[in-house]
């Protein structure tokens, strides 16, 4: 499955600035964006910079806010490449988690969640083996730590004086086979609204090719 080479994190007011170093070329870059936004909703944001060209793999703003997923392929190492997600609402807090990946091809399947109060939680099926899935949330109502479900890791979590809370999570280690049912979910806390965006990270894919089949000459019966 895909490993992770390096992390970055960054927070501020309308845009944030991460800077990303990585040991590995070629990796896949995937950027983690939440932000707050207006109680009008219909907040986005967008990612750029590092020289990198950054496609929007999955946006969930059903609920106030947005949680979002970029991605991007390096062609080499990166070194203090500064890469900024900015929200087209400005004015309200923005958190980016940035991961490099080794041993990845690319995303796999998707999937948006969200909710008005509950415990977040949002599952996928896995289509290839040694998959890593990932997820962006954010909640609106109140700034609190997130208690992740069985078998998953924070990855990094912040909050703001607004009283919101951003984070990003996974599970422990890529699933080994497929197809699986993956669940990324929350157990507190449970009566806030709340976004959730979940991608998966494909590995690279091997291919056995079976031997030549050994035939015969054909032989006289006599």
């Amino acid at each position: 499955g895909p490993k992770s080479d390096a992390q970055v994190m960054a927070t501020g007011t309308t845009s944030a600035t991460a800077l990303l170093s990585t040991p590995t070329a070629g990796d896949l870059v995937v950027a983690f964006v939440a932000g707050s936004g207006p109680s009008g909703g219909g907040q986005t944001a967008t990612v750029s910079g590092g020289g990198l060209s950054w496609s929007l793999i999955g946006r969930t703003n059903a609920q106030l806010g947005t949680s979002e997923i970029w991605s991007a392929r390096a062609t080499g190492t990166l070194s203090n490449a500064a890469i900024k997600a900015a929200l087209a609402k400005a004015g309200y807090s923005v958190s980016l988690t940035v991961v490099a990946f080794s041993g990845a091809s690319g995303i796999g399947p998707i999937k948006s969640a969200s909710a008005p109060t509950g415990a977040p939680t949002a599952s996928l099926t896995t289509t290839q083996p040694g998959s890593w899935v990932y997820a962006i949330g954010n909640d609106w109502d109140r700034s609190v730590n997130r208690t992740p479900g069985a078998n998953q890791t924070l990855v990094s979590q912040s909050t703001d004086a607004a009283g919101d809370t951003y984070w990003v999570q996974s599970t422990n280690a890529p699933t080994p086979t497929s197809p699986t049912p993956v669940t990324i979910n929350d157990t507190a806390p449970t009566n806030d609204r709340w976004n959730l965006e979940l991608a998966t990270i494909l590995g690279v894919t091997t291919v056995t090719q079976a031997p030549p089949a050994i035939t015969s000459p054909n032989l006289a019966v006599f």
